[in-house]
C-alpha cells in the first residue's frame, strides 16, 4: 500500500516496523513510499498441556504425596514468543536489508523484546524508536503517523537538550566559583 504524502516516506531507510501484542506480532516493511505486511506470528498454548507432569504417590488406600513437574505456562509462552520474535526479525532483516527498526510493544515486555530483537542481525543503533502500547489493531498508516509524531517530539526535545546543557554549564561554573570563594577549590595552589 502507498503511504499518504504528508507522512514520512522512508526514502533513505529500509524500515522494519514491528507491532507486538502479548501473544502475537506483525511485521511491516516500509521503503520509498510503500508499506507492506511481510509476516507475523501467534503464540497459543498447546492443547491438553495442563496436567502433563502431574504424579501421585499412593498405597494402601492412602495418599503419601503428590506433586507436579508442570512448567509455568506464562514463562513458557513468553519464551516461545521471544524466540519467534527473534527468529522472524532476524530472517526479515537479512532478506530486506533493514537499516532502521521501529518497535510498537506493550510497556511490560519492552526490555525482553529489545533483548530478543537486538540479539541477532539487528543492532541497537538500528532501533530508531520504541513506542509503548498495544497497537496490534491499529491501521498501518496510523502506525506511520505515530512514528512521525515520535520523530517530531524527539526533535523538539533535542532543542530542549541544548538549553539543559547550557543550564548545566552555568550551574557547574557557579559551583566552582562558590568553592573558590569559600576557599575549598582544588585549583588553589596555596593549600
Amino acid at each position: 500500500m502507498e503511504i499518504p504524502q504528508p507522512l514520512p516516506q522512508f526514502e533513505r531507510e529500509n524500515a522494519l516496523i514491528i507491532v507486538l501484542g502479548r501473544k502475537n506480532g506483525t511485521f511491516y516493511f516500509a521503503r520509498k513510499g510503500t508499506l507492506a505486511r511481510v509476516g507475523g506470528f501467534d503464540v497459543e498454548p498447546e492443547p491438553y498441556s495442563d496436567r502433563e507432569g502431574f504424579f501421585l504417590r499412593a498405597g494402601h488406600s492412602l495418599i503419601f504425596g503428590s506433586g507436579s513437574s508442570l512448567r509455568d505456562i506464562r514463562e513458557y509462552l513468553k519464551a516461545k514468543f521471544l524466540k519467534n520474535l527473534a527468529n522472524k526479525s532476524n530472517s526479515l532483516s537479512a532478506q530486506k536489508k533493514v537499516n532502521a527498526v521501529y518497535i510498537f510493544s506493550p510497556k511490560g515486555i519492552i526490555p525482553s523484546v529489545l533483548g530478543a530483537v537486538a540479539g541477532g542481525r539487528i543492532k541497537e543503533r538500528m532501533i530508531k524508536a520504541v513506542i509503548s502500547g498495544n497497537m496490534g489493531k491499529k491501521h498501518p498508516t496510523e502506525l506511520v503517523r505515530m512514528i512521525e509524531n515520535f520523530q517530531n517530539n524527539r526533535e523538539e526535545e533535542s532543542g530542549a537538550d541544548i538549553d539543559r546543557e547550557e543550564e548545566r554549564k552555568i550551574l557547574t561554573k557557579s559551583n566552582k566559583a562558590r568553592q573558590v570563594i569559600k576557599g575549598k577549590s582544588s585549583d588553589n595552589p596555596f593549600r
